[in-house]
């Protein structure tokens, strides 16, 4: 999707008009080309972080087309997209995480993985089951759980949270506090 700018080129001109400095009259078809060829770069560099085991770098440069796409009015569809993918594959390496932490007797910290697993699915807009093993891992340690999740509209990057107690001994109901909030 290059659409005949180069990288340098692209960024210059979404300088120029995002600071309000570039006559658009003659460049105003390229406009929205340049925000999309650098968007494009943006999502290339997300999906090389994340085959690369580098999900918070692959979630940023996703995140950063995104946003990019939304203020050069370009198609957010494939952005959108790649940030989803981003997410879900955090939340497999995370989920994987947690697993190894449970099998190796560190429940506490396989609990952090299985939660941010959880809040990372949560926002690809896959199903959660899997990530609820977060609470399944705790009870298997010998710890009890009680987990609330919420979770708000996800296309425009609303919120979403996973609340969980723990405990040694049977927990009935939420207290004031939480000891993971995700």
């Amino acid at each position: 999707h290059g659409f005949g700018l180069g990288a340098r080129e692209s960024q210059e001109a979404i300088r120029a008009a995002d600071q309000g400095k570039l006559d658009k009259t003659p460049y105003e078809s390229k406009i929205p080309a340049a925000y999309q060829a650098q968007g494009d770069r943006l999502a290339q560099q997300g999906n090389v972080a994340a085959q690369a085991g580098n999900f918070d770098e692959a979630l940023r440069k996703h995140q950063e087309a995104l946003d990019l796409a939304r203020r050069g009015n370009v198609p957010m569809a494939p952005f959108e997209t790649g940030l989803k993918d981003a997410y879900r594959l955090s939340a497999e390496a995370l989920k994987a995480r947690g697993e190894s932490a449970m099998a190796a007797k560190a429940p506490l910290g396989a609990l952090e993985h299985f939660t941010a697993a959880l809040e990372h699915a949560q926002r690809a807009q896959i199903d959660t089951g899997p990530y609820e093993a977060s609470a399944k891992a705790a009870a298997q340690a010998g710890w009890y759980a009680l987990m609330s999740r919420s979770s708000g509209p996800q296309i425009r990057g609303g919120e979403a949270a996973a609340m969980l107690r723990f405990a040694t001994e049977p927990i009935m109901s939420h207290d004031d506090s939480f000891h993971l909030l995700m």
